[in-house]
């Protein structure tokens, strides 16, 4: 396992507008830690609903991280957020 796998969490990010490029992600989510990768795969889950993984490192406390993403809005969307 390299270093970077070591050290860095993703979260799993879902229900966000089509819209919702990952750029848009990265300076929604820079602000709760330090983002290192935003990936958005072409497809859908199984509910029909666009997802993201988000890539932190330097993670202190990963509920508090799930919890603060669980608040978050994207017009309105309310984002869910696990790990």
């Amino acid at each position: 396992m390299d270093h970077a796998c070591a050290i860095a969490r993703s979260i799993f990010v879902t229900n966000f507008p089509d819209s919702t490029s990952s750029k848009d992600l990265w300076k929604l989510c820079q602000s709760y830690g330090t983002v290192v990768d935003v990936y958005i795969p072409n497809r859908r889950s199984k509910a029909g609903k666009r997802f993201a993984f988000v890539r932190f490192i330097k993670v202190d406390n990963v509920d508090r991280l799930v919890g603060n993403f669980c608040t978050l809005w994207i017009g309105r969307m309310h984002l869910h957020a696990n790990v």
